[in-house]
């Protein structure tokens, strides 16, 4: 009876032992885990660099840039459902500005956005006041064929 006890005590403490050594190796593993971003910010690009829009403009002025025949060098204006094709994409990039201007716990707080598509060409991604009576609200207006802001403001 003593000898199945001991067995038993032993059996016991090796597992706790495991588990506490386990525990010790797993540990630092997920602390790396939890330092994972989304992005990494490289930097700035030098002044020398080209840039896309001087470069889109030296194209168009050269002649080189027939979008109606269908030469898009760049292929943002030849996509037929545009860059920002749906709600959640333009919300993802209107949520990024409001939260950067107004605050992300501000903008949280007004959710759900109201996303509406103006004319086929135009997301305007709306954080409105929830509640009663009258507040301000944040808008967002992005064009859908390439993802440019047309404008931010605000309403009360």
């Amino acid at each position: 009876m003593k000898q199945v006890l001991l067995n038993t005590l032993f059996v016991i403490i090796g597992i706790i032992i495991g588990l506490s050594v386990g525990i010790l190796i797993i540990s630092p593993q997920s602390q790396i885990l939890e330092e994972k971003r989304d992005f990494i910010f490289k930097g700035n690009i030098p002044a020398s660099s080209k840039l896309y829009r001087e470069k889109l403009d030296s194209l168009a002025k050269a002649g080189e840039l027939v979008y109606e025949g269908k030469t898009d060098p760049y292929s943002v204006y030849n996509r037929k459902e545009g860059v920002l094709r749906t709600p959640e994409m333009a919300y993802s990039i209107a949520y990024t500005i409001l939260s950067d201007i107004y605050g992300k716990e501000f903008i949280d707080k007004k959710k759900p956005l109201e996303i509406y598509l103006i004319e086929g060409k135009y997301w305007r991604i709306s954080a409105m006041h929830k509640g009663k009576g009258f507040g301000n609200s944040e808008h967002v207006v992005l064009k859908k064929d390439d993802g440019q802001i047309q404008t931010i403001y605000g309403e009360k």
